[in-house]
């Protein structure tokens, strides 16, 4: 056994079972071994700043290949079929004639690095803007590291923000996902002030010149108990925080377990107290019956009224 070679297009064969097997790429293994018994065997396979694709060339034999101490290794078939993933231990792999695999070991995608070459999943920029694309056959499950304050967007949508260490993303096949660093975020929602703040955390904060704040149209989350109250009972809803003033303000919001519990914010607020209506279907049934019976009361007893004058006279 050697200790601790590099090896790059170089053929493996064992005359015992003429199993065979073709390294294409500069792969650096602790040893290789062609056993009496007719197995070919790697040791501590270490594919960190490449890709180990390994070929049976023989178009006889199926060949088998043994590979051991793996950690968290990526494996699959030259066709994009993945054979397992974030697996670590020993592995035996029976390769038909004429096919190859490709075992990525310590697999990890390093948000500091420049992707390898034949990386199949990380096809992004490098360092601080990195597109990861799943061309596998199957979920994949990626982990992610050195995130510094990253903005990732995914491709069905989500979105994630100042991100931080690692992250474990499982991706389908053909979805993606970008990472960006910050170098500076500015929200431009200090509604006042000449200093946009920078949200990144790298403290580029930019200086406003000539503009001027706008005080219409600003979109402001308000905070329960700092900015307002609501009644868990009765749904009274009130504006705690003089510092807001609106005009022409229509608010609407689902409140309590029932579909029937709709509120609706009464319009030309100006801060203070903001009062909500409940409509619930059943009271408003009631209260148009009782309505109903009042006017008919009404009715009667005027007509009643009238009926009388009219035989006294």
């Amino acid at each position: 056994m050697v200790s601790a070679i590099s090896v790059n297009d170089t053929l493996y064969i064992n005359t015992v079972t003429n199993f065979s097997i073709y390294v294409n790429e500069s792969v650096t293994f602790d040893s290789i071994n062609l056993t009496d018994t007719g197995r070919i065997e790697i040791s501590g396979l270490n594919t960190t700043a490449t890709v180990g694709n390994f070929y049976n060339i023989n178009d006889t034999y199926n060949s088998t290949i043994d590979f051991f101490g793996l950690t968290n290794a990526l494996i699959f078939w030259q066709n994009g079929t993945i054979i397992n993933q974030q697996f670590t231990g020993n592995i035996n792999l029976s390769m038909p004639t004429l096919t190859n695999i490709t075992i990525m070991n310590n697999y990890v995608i390093d948000d500091g690095d420049t992707p390898s070459s034949g990386d199949p999943v990380n096809s992004g920029g490098g360092p601080g803007d990195t597109k990861i694309n799943n061309t596998l056959l199957g979920p994949l499950a990626i982990q992610v590291e050195n995130l510094d304050n990253s903005f990732i967007f995914m491709s069905n949508t989500t979105v994630l923000t100042f991100v931080d260490g690692s992250l474990n993303i499982t991706l389908s096949p053909d979805e993606f996902f970008y990472i960006v660093d910050y170098e500076q975020l500015l929200a431009f929602n200090e509604n006042q002030g000449t200093t946009a703040h920078d949200l990144s955390g790298n403290s580029n904060d930019g200086t406003l010149t000539g503009p001027t704040w706008a005080t219409d149209g600003i979109l402001i989350t308000l905070t329960a108990l700092t900015d307002y109250t609501i009644n868990p009972t009765t749904g009274l809803f009130t504006i705690v925080n003089n510092d807001f003033s609106w005009s022409e303000l229509i608010v609407s919001y689902t409140y309590g377990v029932t579909a029937n519990d709709q509120r609706a914010l009464i319009n030309n607020l100006t801060g203070g107290v903001a009062v909500f209506f409940t409509f619930s279907n059943v009271w408003f049934t009631l209260l148009a019956i009782v309505l109903l019976i009042i006017i008919v009361m009404s009715v009667i007893t005027f007509v009643g009224k009238n009926n009388k004058s009219n035989v006294s006279s």
